[in-house]
């Protein structure tokens, strides 16, 4: 068991149990509060941590190293000002799970501001079935990113630094990316059980495509891992395509990808899909 200072978690929602077991397993030592005493308590012993029933009184007693505010992004800025206001005099760190806000923007109050604060972002769809985020990416940004990416090394996890104000477009972009994979997937189904085929077994095969290609994706620069017609260069196997899904909404979505394919691999830029 870690000799250190417990990192307290704020939140009894999937990312804050999650991260709670995962602490936990790691050896870290972990303290859980949640306005839902019972529930927090439910998740402590199951995560093999401890729970708080007062914020302001117990976690200031445990003197944490770190606070991590796990809930809904309207309600950061409350708890972070309670948490601060009970921790004058502590050293620790105050920082958040949400992506799209830094933490001195989601934490501005003056007694957040006399703490280091920062967020911690697992770049990862995560549920209540989360339980190990080992080789996953955290995004750490603000005066506490050591402390944020000490706790995502602790959990086996992978530090990504987010350019000083760039957390909005780094958020965009992930849920374009996380949106954008399940909607394709979701499109493509709907489209062949339009065309007689069995939705299931079509969104499960497409899901295991996309899974594939996010895997080739992660390893090497685009032009070595694209495949397909773009790739290759084939326009009439392109244009064949079109045909075929001439009319219905998936066809936009195609043209899409394929002017956004060729913009990137440096071929045709500027000129509009066939």
């Amino acid at each position: 068991m870690s000799a250190q200072r417990p990192v307290c978690i704020v939140g009894t929602g999937a990312v804050a149990a999650a991260l709670a077991r995962a602490l936990a397993a790691a050896g870290e030592p972990v303290l859980l509060w949640g306005r839902d005493a019972a529930a927090a308590r439910a998740i402590a012993d199951g995560a093999g941590a401890g729970a708080v029933a007062s914020l302001e009184r117990e976690v200031a007693a445990a003197a944490p190293r770190a606070v991590v505010i796990a809930v809904a992004d309207p309600a950061i800025g409350d708890v972070a000002d309670r948490v601060a206001r009970a921790l004058e005099g502590v050293d620790a760190a105050l920082l958040h799970t949400s992506g799209a806000e830094t933490g001195e923007a989601a934490m501005p109050s003056p007694a957040c501001a006399r703490m280091r604060r920062g967020s911690l972002h697992p770049l990862v769809a995560v549920t209540r079935r989360t339980r190990d985020f080992r080789g996953l990416p955290f995004a750490v940004e603000g005066d506490a990113a050591e402390d944020a990416g000490g706790i995502a090394r602790a959990l086996g996890g992978v530090v990504l630094d987010v350019p000083a104000g760039e957390k909005p477009a780094y958020h965009a972009l992930a849920t374009m990316v996380a949106t954008g994979v399940v909607a394709l997937v979701e499109r493509a189904a709907v489209e062949m059980e339009r065309r007689g085929g069995d939705a299931d077994a079509m969104r499960g095969a497409y899901a295991l495509l996309a899974r594939s290609a996010a895997e080739n994706a992660a390893g090497a620069p685009l032009a070595e891992v694209l495949t397909g017609a773009v790739a290759r260069g084939d326009d009439a196997l392109v244009e064949r395509h079109l045909a075929a899904l001439a009319g219905s909404p998936a066809e936009g979505v195609y043209r899409a990808i394929v002017g956004e394919a060729r913009a990137l691999l440096g071929r045709d830029a500027g000129a509009s899909p066939p």
